[in-house]
């Protein structure tokens, strides 16, 4: 376990350096475009008809291709954020992987947790905080992140412990 944390933080580290390369003033995380700086497509599936057992699926991530494949029917806020998941398969894991709705076994949980220090990165949180200057709200700073506001508030709850204990 202690070698995947160190792989989680060696990860979030490498895609925050990445993405703090992307021209942008703005605190939202433009994942799509760190997927095309890592050359790993985003390609997006669809529920209805013949792919109907898939309607649960949040996101594939293909190892063979190297592709993350994400459920057509999510909002932007929670494709961003199943996108940035797929992102924790792929480094953390580096295996074949898909995240069902409301499953959460440790792997899972996991990738949840990668994609929310992605999408909020302590640096541009801390930057947030200090530039509004107001108390850690997570209902403002889901806004200016463009994220769920459950994931703004599980990162301001567990702020100063980025890896989870495993």
């Amino acid at each position: 376990m202690e070698v995947l944390i160190c792989e989680f933080k060696k990860a979030l580290e490498d895609l925050d350096k990445l993405s703090s390369s992307l021209d942008s003033d703005s605190f939202v995380i433009d994942v799509l475009e760190l997927c095309k700086k890592l050359n790993i497509p985003v390609k997006t599936f669809n529920t209805s008809g013949e792919n109907s057992e898939f309607a649960n699926t949040r996101i594939i991530y293909s190892k063979d291709q190297d592709t993350i494949y994400v459920n057509n029917n999510l909002s932007i806020k929670q494709f961003r954020f199943y996108v940035a998941c797929g992102l924790g398969l792929r480094f953390l894991f580096n295996e074949d992987g898909q995240i069902e709705a409301n499953e959460f076994n440790d792997k899972i949980k996991l990738c949840m947790t990668f994609a929310r220090n992605v999408l909020m990165p302590k640096r541009l949180l801390k930057k947030a905080i200090h530039r509004y200057k107001v108390p850690a709200d997570p209902i403002l700073l889901s806004k200016v992140f463009g994220v769920e506001n459950d994931v703004a508030l599980d990162m301001l709850e567990n702020e100063n412990d980025l890896a989870p204990s495993l």
